[in-house]
């Protein structure tokens, strides 16, 4: 069937219909779209949006049958168990080098595993660093992910509105001894945002490891009685020592080790003092991150950082039209954002891949894996 406007049209009143949360950040500054003929659409926004097409690139057309417009067609699709797929001969583009491919879900690590190494599974997702450890490094694909994990100040704590303690506490961490702790698949961060990330900038040059700032009673007569630090319970390895350069200096860490919606909650409501989190710019955009952890009313901030003026900017960049006046723009809230100490940017984090010798593909920037692009 043809792919036009009218596709378009009832896919976008589907998904209003819907009200899904998962598309409704994408979709719900357009206001409207209207057909401005067979092959062309007119999408009116409620305010400018720069980032409106990379909103659309998660807006899926969907027609009766699941009728797609891609490399493959659907043969089968048990929901959270297989898909199965066949090439596509009629395709607009280049046609696959496989004809049939097979997504599996597999949950079980050790069935995972298996399955790889009998050659039953070509390229394995979401690989743990430990399994990476025991392939052979021909086997094994890498790419960061776009995500940064960093610690996150509460700036009302009396004491960590200091900025000469924020900025002891920010050369307290050893960077090669973080990537140790990561097996060296994860990387310094520089900044709140990872390269690649639109609005990513680099002059800025990462917090400086200094060995004699790790010395008890650094911060004197500053010492907190009790820093309460959050952490997904699953990150026990890097918490443990986050936690030792921060006692050597004369903090009392109280650790609170939780699931991510407890976590998420706990920042919503202001409930740490320190937390540490990692953020992954899914639309490749630094907005993401600054509407959320910086601007004062953002979803994760709830009042524990402020400031009028980058407030101001970043609604500024929200709406500015102009690719590289925005591109200057979020570089330059970034620099000031770093530069306020609101936190630690600890470490870039990558995704890890197992792949058969005899398969020729490479990690996307954005994590998916689309059968077409192997060979």
């Amino acid at each position: 069937s043809k792919f036009n406007a009218e596709s378009v049209i009832e896919s976008f009143n589907a998904a209003i219909e819907s009200q899904n949360p998962q598309i409704a950040s994408y979709i719900n500054n357009i206001e409207g779209i209207t057909a401005v003929d067979d092959y062309n659409i007119l999408i009116s926004t409620k305010t400018p949006d720069p980032l409106l097409l990379s909103k659309l690139t998660k807006f899926f057309i969907n027609r009766p049958g699941d009728i797609g417009t891609g490399p493959y067609k659907l043969s089968e699709w048990n929901e959270g168990e297989t898909l199965e797929l066949t090439a596509f001969t009629n395709y607009w583009g280049k046609q696959p080098t496989y004809r049939n491919a097979s997504y599996v879900v597999t949950s079980n690590r050790a069935q995972r595993e298996k399955n790889f190494e009998e050659g039953q599974t070509n390229i394995l997702a979401s690989v743990t660093q430990d399994q990476a450890l025991e392939l052979p490094k021909n086997q094994v694909k890498t790419n960061y992910s776009l995500e940064v994990n960093f610690l996150m100040f509460n700036m009302q704590n009396e004491i960590l509105a200091d900025r000469n303690t924020r900025e002891a506490i920010n050369s307290l961490f050893d960077p090669a001894e973080i990537e140790a702790i990561g097996n060296h698949f994860v990387r310094q961060a520089s900044q709140f945002v990872a390269p690649g990330v639109y609005g990513y900038n680099a002059d800025i040059e990462p917090f400086k490891y200094d060995t004699e700032n790790v010395a008890t009673n650094i911060f004197g007569e500053n010492r907190l009685e009790r820093v309460s630090l959050d952490y997904l319970s699953s990150y026990q390895t890097l918490i443990e020592y986050v936690q030792k350069p921060l006692k050597e200096a004369g903090f009392s860490i109280k650790l609170n080790g939780v699931g991510a919606t407890e976590l998420l909650d706990d920042i919503q409501n202001n409930d740490s003092d320190i937390f540490l989190i990692g953020w992954q710019a899914e639309d490749g955009d630094a907005g993401g991150f600054l509407n959320a952890f910086v601007h004062s009313e953002g979803k994760f901030n709830n009042g524990r950082y402020s400031n009028p003026k980058i407030d101001e900017l970043i609604e500024e960049s929200m709406q500015e039209m102009d690719t590289q006046k925005r591109l200057d723009l979020l570089q330059n809230i970034i620099l000031k954002v770093h530069d306020e100490l609101i936190g630690v940017p600890l470490f870039e984090s990558s995704r890890l891949y197992a792949v058969q010798e005899d398969v020729d593909w490479e990690p996307r920037l954005d994590g998916l894996v689309l059968a077409a692009e192997v060979k």
